[in-house]
């Protein structure tokens, strides 16, 4: 979604936007051919071999990736590009002669090196990915995705003119890491408002997320804490979880385990507060600005609230634990009129921050000075 919404931003500001998927995941490519037309183009993957090596003995996956589950190993910057790319990005420059190209994710950087200096040369870093197996480890989660170090960062992230931050602090970050040697832009997600009728009185809560360890742990900490004791409490309340991270939840009374909706509008239309219990993570949380957009009140916490602070006491309410969490519910049952008020804010709130980030992407469109 990032993506695409970040493409649609492009095109309304007049460019030609062309759109290359690799194939690392893979995606919906009927649907993008029918997107975006002659100009999507695909390349088909193929995973680098043997990434890790001991005095020059090529160490199997199998064994690297457990390795890396315990954070022993680092991940270099290239280890999952794929050189063959290169000589199809060279075609597609030599037929279109592109004025700007955008990477996304630090990690395929290298693409960059194959265009000439004359190109923009962007990347959309969607999150910081120096110690970020610390983060995971020092919360008792299992380490996956991505991770590296400083140095291996900065690597990447020097091939850019410019570098794209989805948020203020991941922007403050990503100078320290570049040691201010390229511009950094915060460029938020776009999500063009959509509100939906704001609710007369708390009836339905609503969580949203993917599968992944964080999501897991904390939504079923919420399940079990905040959500348990008021639903004792309140047995006419029902909370709605939608998304993949379904599949990993407890069958819970008063719980409705949605998992994938073809329509998230009608979703959000038929609940009154979005909840967002995430107590720890990076980049923005994206579920959250989307609740604003649809003229949600939510309830999250300030990491669910990174990169929107200033929604806090307008559309946003925030709780430390799970316990202010239940609070917090308890206050909107007894104040409908504040659920009202708090999703009419939201709507107003998302059309401010729209505009402000096609004015930041605009900005940072236009080619800056780099110091080293």
């Amino acid at each position: 979604m990032r993506i695409v919404n970040l493409i649609h931003a492009l095109q309304e500001l007049g460019h030609d936007v062309h759109f290359l998927h690799v194939t690392y995941t893979q995606g919906e490519p009927d649907a993008m051919r029918a997107c975006w037309g002659k100009n999507f183009h695909e390349y088909h993957y193929r995973k680098p071999w043997q990434k890790y090596h001991w005095h020059g003995i090529p160490i199997p996956d199998r064994i690297s990736r457990k390795i890396l589950n315990f954070g022993w190993l680092h991940q270099r910057i290239d280890q999952m590009y794929d050189h063959g790319l290169d000589d199809h990005l060279l075609a597609l420059q030599e037929e279109h002669s592109f004025d700007a190209v955008m990477v996304e994710y630090v990690f395929f950087s290298a693409a960059l090196n194959v265009f000439p200096e004359t190109v923009h040369k962007l990347i959309d870093t969607h999150d910081v990915y120096t110690d970020r197996h610390l983060m995971l480890s020092q919360n008792n989660m299992r380490v996956e995705w991505f991770f590296t170090i400083e140095s291996e960062e900065r690597k990447g992230l020097k091939r850019a003119h410019t570098v794209l931050a989805i948020q203020d602090e991941e922007n403050r970050k990503l100078r320290q890491i570049l040691k201010h040697s390229r511009p950094v832009f915060t460029v938020g997600h776009f999500l063009p408002p959509s509100p939906q009728a704001p609710p007369s009185q708390l009836k339905t809560l609503m969580i949203i997320g993917s599968g992944n360890s964080l999501n897991i742990r904390y939504f079923q900490e919420f399940i079990d804490n905040c959500w348990n004791p008021i639903f004792s409490k309140h047995p006419e309340l029902r909370l709605k979880i939608v998304g993949s991270v379904c599949q990993n939840l407890k069958r819970t009374p008063g719980v409705e385990l949605l998992g994938f909706v073809e329509k998230i509008e009608q979703t959000y239309a038929d609940s009154d507060l979005v909840i967002n219990p995430l107590l720890t993570g990076t980049g923005l949380k994206i579920k959250s600005l989307e609740a604003i957009s649809y003229g949600r009140a939510l309830l999250t916490t300030p990491i669910g609230l990174e990169g929107l602070e200033d929604a806090d006491g307008k559309c946003a309410m925030l709780a430390t634990t799970f316990k202010e969490m239940a609070q917090a519910i308890e206050q909107l049952l007894s104040t409908p009129q504040r659920l009202s008020a708090m999703s009419q804010a939201a709507a107003e709130y998302a059309g401010q921050y729209q505009t402000k980030q096609i004015q930041a992407l605009q900005t940072a469109l236009e080619r800056q000075p780099r110091s080293a």
